[in-house]
């Protein structure tokens, strides 16, 4: 391309980044899904710039995760095969111009789920590997880990009801 025709690229380029508004972005509300890693009640991320005085925000989200993995060692084996499928409520409202507070209201399920053959023909339509899929039972629940002979944890019941309630406060 010659040099002209590359100076004219630049400046439409420009001239087109030039005429783009700023944007208002929220973080997005997810948090991360994984079985064990949900037990501590991470917050979810908070938004950078608080509502405007006396306003709020009301919202939910939906997260939908499945979860298919083992691995043998001599020592250890871990298994974690399930879903988490959780409804999350949040409200926020600004109490002035510089304080804000912040709550959520969560129900959540543990299962064996119904998208496994789903994320395999997923997989199989993309020509991606399954990984542990293909060792694991389909739709089934089990999260297991074992030292030795011992079994230190195993979780095959479902279980659902309502999550953590974390309250937040920003300033």
């Amino acid at each position: 391309m010659r040099r002209a025709g590359r100076l004219s690229v630049w400046a439409s380029a420009l001239i087109c980044l030039a005429q783009v508004a700023a944007a208002h972005a929220d973080p997005i509300l997810t948090r991360n899904q994984h079985p064990l890693v949900a037990l501590y009640g991470l917050p979810l991320p908070l938004a950078a710039r608080l509502p405007g005085a006396g306003s709020g925000s009301l919202g939910a989200t939906v997260n939908w995760s499945n979860i298919a993995t083992t691995d043998t060692t001599d020592q250890r084996s871990y298994t974690l095969d399930g879903e988490v499928f959780e409804v999350r409520v949040q409200a926020e409202h600004a109490l002035g111009e510089r304080f804000a507070v912040q709550g959520q209201l969560a129900w959540r399920q543990l299962s064996g789920g119904s998208l496994d053959s789903l994320v395999e023909s997923w997989h199989d339509l993309f020509n991606l590997p399954n990984g542990s899929r293909n060792r694991l039972p389909e739709d089934e629940l089990l999260i297991e880990y074992r030292f030795g002979e011992s079994t230190l944890l195993r979780v095959d019941d479902e279980s659902s009801g309502l999550a953590d309630l974390p309250p937040s406060a920003t300033s």
